[in-house]
């Protein structure tokens, strides 16, 4: 029962992996010929011819339910919002950041997911380096935050928001082991 929940779940994301990579396609084509009043910079085309092959080889991994397909997400999610970050703050207009934010965290959600141990058993990835690659989830879901703050109220709000966040999920972290190890003592 789990092994199939997990099957449809990797497939599903494999279908949203395809999906996305498609309306880039589309999205190309249509501001090529003129459709769209929009410019790919030189960067958001090379971005466009990488991520397309990968995004294709993402989407057939996953969806046979590969290990090379796993390695491939983990790897490759995180470098294109590097790379996308760059043609976020090459080109910004306000508003973009509250655009992006839902691709970030869908990408962050993905990874997460994949990330589950289940989900990395039932591939069969057992001590492959990428698995420390877990925190970037967090990394991605702060990045989101970011942005979307930094839309509505700037830069410094953004960044004092991150850092409020990080600090205060630290400490709640600190408090619950604390906790746990003083319930530990006391019960024991």
């Amino acid at each position: 029962m789990e092994k199939d929940r997990i099957r449809k779940w990797i497939r599903i994301i494999s279908a949203l992996i395809l999906l996305i990579m498609l309306a880039g396609i589309v999205f190309y084509i249509l501001t090529v010929n003129g459709i769209v009043d929009e410019k790919f910079s030189e960067l958001e085309v090379y971005d466009l011819y990488l991520s397309t092959p990968i995004g294709l080889a993402i989407f057939i991994g996953l969806w046979r339910l590969k290990p090379w397909g796993w390695k491939l997400a983990v790897i490759f999610i995180p470098l294109s919002w590097s790379i996308g970050l760059i043609e976020l703050y090459s080109d910004y207009y306000r508003g973009l950041g509250l655009i992006t934010a839902p691709f970030i965290i869908v990408d962050a959600l993905i990874l997460n997911y994949l990330f589950k141990p289940k989900v990395h058993q039932f591939l069969k990835i057992s001590s492959s380096p990428l698995l420390r690659l877990q925190w970037l989830v967090k990394v991605l879901f702060l990045l989101a935050l970011f942005v979307a703050v930094k839309d509505i109220f700037g830069g410094l709000v953004g960044l004092i928001t991150v850092t409020v966040v990080l600090l205060g999920v630290g400490t709640a972290r600190k408090t619950i082991k604390t906790i746990e190890k003083t319930h530990d003592l006391t019960s024991g």
